[in-house]
């Protein structure tokens, strides 16, 4: 019977030891409970031009004496009208008629 306090003992050690080890090896850097995650800043939305904004500021242009240059940006994505003008192409066509002098 004396065996197996013996055991449990030098069993408790060995788990004391262990502990004692793994207390050693931590770090003020480490923690026990785990920081939590750092959100990412949202990404700002940009705004969709809709195609009556394209339009109106299309128009302005023309008015303003620069017909043949809004025509080639109409033509440069493919189509011969702006209502044919796909919508992933709004943003970059605004832009370049926006760079229009």
């Amino acid at each position: 019977m004396n065996e197996v306090y013996l055991n449990i003992a030098e069993g408790h050690e060995k788990l004391a030891a262990g502990y004692r080890a793994l207390a050693g090896k931590a770090t003020d850097s480490e923690s026990t409970v785990p920081e939590p995650p750092v959100p990412e800043p949202p990404v700002p939305e940009q705004h969709q031009p809709t195609l009556e904004e394209i339009r109106a500021a299309m128009a302005d242009k023309s008015r303003d004496g620069h017909r043949e240059a809004v025509k080639a940006i109409i033509t440069k994505y493919g189509v011969n009208n702006l209502s044919a003008l796909e919508p992933k192409h709004y943003a970059a066509a605004l832009k370049e008629v926006e760079e229009i002098k």
